[in-house]
């Protein structure tokens, strides 16, 4: 089982959509905990009618304190992983918008989950060399 994730500000939505056709059957989870953005391309209904039932928006794994400058604060962890697991049937990928995996929370939640799933083996892959 693998853990990708990605910051999609450092994609094109093109680049993004072939790498998830790269990937195959892979669970898009979005915890960012707005899915808005002033690119309409990575709004929530976008996604959602572009990636359909592969797409699901996950508010309970997202940062509260995405807009000010504050330590990291994830909305509801265990109730967010209990979301993720319960939608999971293989891999999955992280998404938000930070560029920067080392100041964005999407590493927390992808460490959190791979000790959760460590039994299967678990994979993380951060998403931004790998284009």
């Amino acid at each position: 089982m693998t853990i990708y994730t990605v910051g999609y500000s450092a994609w094109s939505f093109y680049e993004f959509k072939t790498k998830i056709e790269e990937l195959g059957n892979i669970l898009i989870c979005d915890i960012r905990y707005s899915p808005k953005s002033f690119n309409p391309f990575w709004a929530k209904r976008y996604l959602r009618k572009v990636f359909k039932k592969q797409y699901i928006h996950l508010k309970n794994l997202g940062n509260v304190n995405y807009k000010k400058d504050k330590p990291i604060e994830i909305l509801n962890m265990n109730k967010g992983c209990k979301e993720l697991l319960s939608s999971l049937d293989g891999d999955c990928l992280l998404l938000c918008s930070c560029e920067n995996i080392e100041k964005c929370h999407r590493k927390i939640v992808a460490d959190v989950l791979s000790t959760k799933l460590s039994v299967f083996g678990c994979e993380i892959i951060h998403l931004k060399d790998e284009k």
